[in-house]
């Protein structure tokens, strides 16, 4: 029962705009917080007393059916008003270049490559994997 109440609680801070890290924080401290453990109270009630019994209605008498009405007048609907609305275009305005946020770094230095060992020479075995 807590559990889907704290679902519910979430929701609503969800839909109010919060963001999703204030939303996981205010969940986090809620599996926190420890439910206080009350003891039931032991409610005692009196007893009900006897109601007596319903008196007997008297029948329903006999309605006479209803009568056929005609039907009603059919008024004419009117065409709804053209919803496009031509508006006109906005204004283009020049969008300013971006702030270059990198700076210019110099170039890496040439390292030479040392050449590959000749495939023809025997490499030493490797040493056994001990238990």
């Amino acid at each position: 029962m807590a559990g889907s109440n704290v679902f519910i609680l979430l929701a609503c801070f969800i839909l109010l705009g919060f963001s999703s890290m204030e939303v996981s924080l205010a969940a986090r401290n809620l599996q926190q917080v420890p439910l206080p453990s009350l003891p039931n109270p032991i409610v005692v009630l009196p007893p009900l007393p006897n109601l007596p019994p319903l008196p007997n209605l008297p029948p329903l008498p006999n309605l006479p059916p209803l009568p056929n009405l005609p039907p009603l007048p059919r008024l004419p609907i009117p065409p709804l008003p053209n919803p496009t609305i031509v508006l006109p275009p906005l204004p283009r305005l020049p969008i300013p270049p971006l702030p270059n946020p990198t700076t210019v770094l110099p170039p890496l230095p040439i390292v030479p490559i040392p050449p590959l060992p000749n495939p023809t020479t025997v490499l030493p075995p490797l040493p056994p994997i001990l238990p």
